[in-house]
Order: C-alpha cells, then structure tokens, then sequence
C-alpha cells in the first residue's frame, strides 16, 4: 500500500510539472504564420511555412494576413470573371478557418457561386478538398459575396489554392 501512495504521489508531482509546459505548447502551436506568393500563371499560393515556398518566390513571398484596405477596394468594371477581394486564414484549436470575399466582375448575375480549397503537404501533393457556397446565394453583376470554410486540422496540409467556381 505504501508503495501504491508514493507512486500516485510521483505521478502527481510529474504531472503538475509537466502541465505548463503543455498548456505552452499548446499556446504556442495556435500561432500560426502565413506566407502568400503569386507565381509565374498568376495562381495564389498560401503556406504556413517559409522554406515550403520555392526559392524563385520567396524574396515575393508576404508574411500575414490579407485583407485589402478600404483604399484598395474600388468598384470594378465588369472583368468577366470572379474576383477574389479579400481573404484571412486563421487556425483556431483543431480547426483552420478560412474566409473571404468574391467579387462578381460579370456584367449579369450569378447564382451559386462556389469557392473550392485544395489542400497541400509539403511536397505539393493533393490531399483534399473542401468546397462551400458564398453568401449571398446570387450575386448581382459586382455585388460581393462573403465565404468561410471550416475544415479539421491536419498536421500534414502545408498549403492551400482556392478556386472560384460559377459563370453567368
């Protein structure tokens, strides 16, 4: 019995002096550091990661989030595309949040308009992909619409591509 109390005590004590360290590494393991570059097709790239983004992009690369200025957003003529205007990546807990704002640069109005997110690992390989609606459900010829994508946390997803998805 004596020898069952002062294992009970030890692991006791162990465990007092290792929850901090976790409750900081858990704290820590939340801030997450984004990195975007543009490469040579135009095509937007986001990782969490400096050393993942190739070497002819990192001297471009941006750290942080982006979110345009007011200054930065102005009526647009009609581009005859979906225009990405705004877009935040965040990590909460167990789960990435992703959310932005689509422009519709189409002269007429479109109806389901849709965002896809392709995730990434390290070596650029596809793991997955998440699609959601932007609200409003129609978009009117350059109205913006708003989208947030919540997916569980992967250890293994590095980067993220989002497609815009809807035509006239």
């Amino acid at each position: 019995m004596r020898y069952t109390l002062k294992r009970t005590a030890f692991i006791l004590c162990l465990w007092l002096l290792l929850l901090p360290t976790l409750a900081l590494a858990q704290a820590s393991a939340q801030k997450v550091v984004l990195y975007r570059w543009v490469d040579d097709a135009g095509v937007v790239h986001y990782t969490e990661g400096l050393e993942s983004i190739p070497a002819a992009y990192r001297s471009i690369a941006v750290k942080g989030s982006f979110v345009p200025d007011a200054g930065s957003i102005v009526p647009a003529k009609a581009s005859g595309r979906l225009e990405e205007v705004e877009e935040t990546y965040t990590r909460e807990g167990n789960f990435y949040h992703i959310k932005g704002k689509v422009r519709n640069g189409f002269s007429q109005e479109i109806s389901q308009v849709k965002v896809k997110i392709s995730f990434f690992d390290e070596e650029d390989r596809f793991l997955f992909a998440e699609t959601t609606l932007v609200d409003p459900i129609v978009l009117a010829a350059g109205q913006i619409g708003q989208y947030h994508l919540m997916v569980n946390y992967n250890p293994k997803v590095d980067t993220y591509k989002t497609e815009l998805i809807g035509r006239p």
